[in-house]
């Protein structure tokens, strides 16, 4: 999360932003309330793109900006947004209307970037979720490969350890707890659970690196050997196919 890049002012702009650590890139979304002050949105954007532009990163900005980009050379407060955005080297990549109506189509969702050295396509799907039609891009720009520890620290959910745990919460004399105020109490709650759940579930060191080790938390030990035995199953298969192809090509070769 990049704290220092999100704004939420009520009425004027909201922006959420995080930073891609394998690639130094910065992502975020930005909203403009419609009615927004239009110069007073730009001045917090001007802000955003100059403290982005002295780290010298590659950024990639979506947001529901609803300012019309088609109306540029007719309504100067839109002018002056492009113009902000151009000085500091972004550009907007959508450049079809986001919003259809049976009597307007106006430009007003977008995806700003300084990423000049990158070849993306952006995109305008069809969605009747909203007024608004989403907005993509796709770029070719890959992200480094992290290179993880080979230990992780897990706590085991054992049942064994589930009934001490609770056995240890049940011995608990909680009269001092209930007695005090509702803060206080909730406090010393807190402080003695969170010491036996320690106690019970403490975290251990576990090597990643061995061969079938689940890649992700969810990939339990018997969801990793029901994938080796179809994977293997579906060797057997293909072996089988294969005989029965180069068999069928020995009879036809015979004839």
């Amino acid at each position: 999360m990049r704290a220092d890049l999100c704004i939420d002012v009520p009425d004027v702009i909201e922006s959420i932003f995080i930073e891609l650590n394998t690639d130094n890139t910065i992502v975020g979304c930005v909203y403009r309330p419609p009615g927004a002050d239009v110069a007073t949105f730009t001045a917090y954007v001007d802000t955003i793109l100059s403290k982005i532009n002295k780290e010298r990163k590659k950024c990639y900005i979506a947001g529901d900006y609803n300012i019309d980009l088609l109306k540029y050379d007719t309504h100067v407060p839109t002018s002056d947004y492009i113009n902000c955005i151009f000085s500091h080297h972004f550009y907007p990549t959508v450049n079809r209307p986001t919003r259809i109506t049976a009597t307007s189509a106006t430009l007003i969702d977008n995806i700003i970037t300084n990423v000049c050295d990158t070849q993306f396509t952006p995109s305008i799907l069809y969605a009747e979720i909203s007024d608004h039609l989403p907005i993509i891009i796709q770029t070719d720009s890959r992200l480094k490969q992290k290179n993880f520890d080979k230990f992780q620290y897990r706590r085991f959910f054992t049942e064994t350890a589930k009934n001490e745990f609770t056995k240890s919460l049940q011995c608990v004399n909680w009269d001092h707890i209930i007695a005090d105020s509702a803060d206080t109490g909730y406090a010393k709650f807190h402080e003695v659970f969170c010491e036996m759940y320690e106690a019970n579930f403490p975290l251990k060191k576990v090597n990643v690196t061995r061969k079938n080790t689940p890649r992700k938390p969810w990939m339990t030990t018997g969801l990793v050997r029901s994938c080796i035995k179809k994977k293997n199953c579906i060797s057997v298969k293909s072996e089988i196919l294969l005989r029965k192809m180069l068999q069928h090509i020995k009879i036809s070769e015979t004839d």
